[in-house]
């Protein structure tokens, strides 16, 4: 069940990591040293993850379930920040926010499930951690990105004939906008 569990999980954050390198790239332009930034943010959340199961889970010992429910709880507070509170006028510090979220949950969940891969019956804690670590990195990850591009080249489309339905040259009102047009155009699609 704790495989499962982790695949799961990784379905679950993989579309919106997915979603995020977009928005950042796409809609607000960041370039190397923006996402530098915003990457020493997402490290702090896995030192603070860490830190706090350390405490929580392994000092305090609070339950398997317990910390798991705190780590799943920062990675859906992760996805409504990342889908209810990102627009175009989003400032860096407002994204540290759901990245730090996403970083905290995902190590805090990490940790409980690696913990719990001693119970699974193999006889060497490697094999477990082997097993693991194939369906986290190549299972997962996988399955969750070819979701989100299946979705990307169905609703896409869709969203680009909506948007596009009153853009023509005769709207006296684009013709000012007509050469930032395709690049706006773009934009909408992807954040709708």
């Amino acid at each position: 069940h704790t495989l499962i569990i982790y695949l799961l999980v990784d379905i679950l954050i993989a579309p919106s990591h997915v979603y995020e390198h977009i928005f950042f790239e796409s809609v607000l332009g960041y370039d190397t040293t923006h996402m530098i930034d915003v990457n020493v943010i997402s490290w702090l959340g896995i030192l603070v993850g860490a830190v706090f199961s350390w405490r929580y889970f392994a000092v305090k010992k609070k339950s398997f379930k317990i910390t798991f429910m705190i780590g799943l709880t920062a990675l859906v507070a992760y996805e409504a920040c990342m889908y209810f509170m990102i627009d175009r006028s989003t400032s860096k510090m407002l994204l540290s926010i759901p990245l730090f979220l996403r970083n905290f949950g995902y190590v805090t969940i990490a940790i409980v499930l690696l913990s719990d891969l001693l119970r699974v019956p193999f006889k060497y804690f490697f094999e477990a951690l082997s097993v693991q670590t194939m369906i986290s990195a190549a299972c997962g990850g996988a399955i969750g990105s070819a979701i989100i591009s299946h979705a990307l080249h169905v609703v896409a489309p869709k969203n680009f004939q909506n948007i596009s339905m009153s853009f023509d040259k005769y709207n006296p009102a684009l013709q000012q906008h007509s050469e930032h047009l395709p690049h706006l155009l773009q934009q909408q699609v992807l954040l709708v």
